[in-house]
């Protein structure tokens, strides 16, 4: 079925289910700006929305991608015969103030920069670690995400999720193992809430960390300038993936006038406006060839490429 006639179908199944929705284009949500248009972005706004949106995708056989803020995403260009189910909407926020620590429960959707919100508000101690990361909770916790400080992970005590298997879609909870950004979610598995857990400490004392820790963020990676923040994970012989870029003198190489490593930090790639999927996934491609070459490494890519039709490079 043509692309057109196929979103229309799509987009008048999502009015009559009464679920939000809007055509969308990767390069206008992701952080690096770049990547096409799927057929539509759906936007359930409850547990029970996006049950009843997986059930429709899957009685369709409708392809579709999960996403939360698209911070970590290269998507390829042009039409996209796909539904994206972002988790935005799913936003629920509760806090519980226990003897010695906090509980705070929080959907998917809901930015890191809220925890951090909250962290400065009633003092939660170490919440720095995760201070001036731009994804959602769910994509962090399915990533891990973190600095050198530290990880979401150790906050996490339970999540709530959604696994679809054989046409079978269960409402499950667990607590996460997790390793060096990843978890044991598998690409079924679509994160809807969680709980965190964080001791307490002094309001004051939270915020001045978390000050601190982004004043340093702001002298040492470009965080006003398209980009996906770390392009490479660091090698498991314990080096700096940043600093074997570096060291090979590539801070500011390009392969198009469009797109470059960043001048300030090396493991960053930058969209200076309007760079193609080609032109930074190539450019990932020439930086971990020559790191191959040269020092003998291979890097593994931090990023997620969406590249074929099945959601992955």
């Amino acid at each position: 079925m043509p692309f057109d006639e196929e979103r229309r179908g799509i987009i008048s199944d999502l009015n009559r289910l009464k679920i939000e929705n809007k055509i969308v284009k990767f390069s206008d949500v992701s952080h690096v700006g770049v990547g096409g248009e799927p057929y539509v972005f759906a936007f359930p706004r409850s547990i029970d929305e996006l049950k009843k949106l997986l059930e429709y995708i899957t009685s369709k056989d409708i392809p579709f991608w999960v996403v939360g803020n698209s911070t970590k995403l290269l998507v390829r260009d042009g039409r996209i015969s796909r539904l994206c189910i972002s988790l935005n909407r799913i936003d629920k926020q509760e806090i519980q103030d226990k003897k010695d620590h906090y509980i705070l429960r929080v959907g998917a959707g809901s930015s890191l920069s809220f925890v951090i919100a909250c962290g400065i508000k009633n003092g939660f101690e170490s919440v720095e670690v995760i201070s001036g990361i731009p994804g959602s909770v769910g994509g962090a916790i399915r990533k891990n995400a973190g600095t050198k400080f530290g990880s979401i992970s150790q906050f996490v005590e339970s999540v709530e999720y959604i696994s679809v298997s054989n046409g079978s879609i269960d409402i499950k909870s667990k607590k996460p193992v997790f390793g060096y950004r990843k978890s044991d979610f598998t690409d079924n598995d679509f994160i809807i809430s969680a709980t965190l857990k964080f001791k307490k400490t002094k309001p004051a004392v939270v915020k001045e960390k978390v000050s601190a820790y982004l004043k340093r963020r702001f002298e040492t990676q470009p965080v006003n300038t398209k980009n996906f923040g770390c392009i490479f994970l660091n090698p498991s012989n314990g080096e700096s993936a940043g600093k074997i870029i570096d060291e090979l003198g590539l801070k500011g190489f390009k392969i198009s006038k469009r797109v470059r490593i960043s001048n300030i930090h090396a493991n960053f790639v930058e969209n200076d406006g309007g760079a193609s999927f080609a032109e930074v996934y190539h450019l990932i491609k020439e930086v971990k060839e020559r790191v191959k070459k040269e020092r003998n490494i291979e890097l593994e890519e931090e990023v997620v490429i969406w590249n074929d039709e099945n959601g992955h490079i």
